[in-house]
């Protein structure tokens, strides 16, 4: 049981890394391709809004992770601490 925890836990992960990687470079090339078609500051703030989501997206999937791995095999009351303690430092 531990064993599929643990690559449940490690294919979130991966799929969290994953996501903020693709969609900084997605965000990235709209950002270039956009800087060619609208003022600088217009193409600035859509970059932000994308690379902010594909930020929030990935942290999203590393929280779902870390609640995995804390939780799904016996949640003691130290192990809800710890895991609350990383959610606030991820978010």
């Amino acid at each position: 049981m531990a064993e599929l925890k643990d690559l449940i836990t490690y294919g979130i992960e991966w799929a969290g890394v994953a996501a903020i990687l693709a969609g900084g470079l997605v965000a990235t090339g709209a950002f270039v391709s956009a800087l060619r078609r609208r003022p600088p500051e217009e193409a600035y703030q859509s970059y932000r809004r994308n690379l902010g989501r594909a930020i929030l997206i990935g942290l999203e999937l590393l929280v779902a992770a870390d609640i995995i791995d804390t939780v799904a095999v016996r949640p003691a009351l130290g192990d809800l601490g710890l895991l609350a303690g990383i959610v606030l430092i991820r978010t």
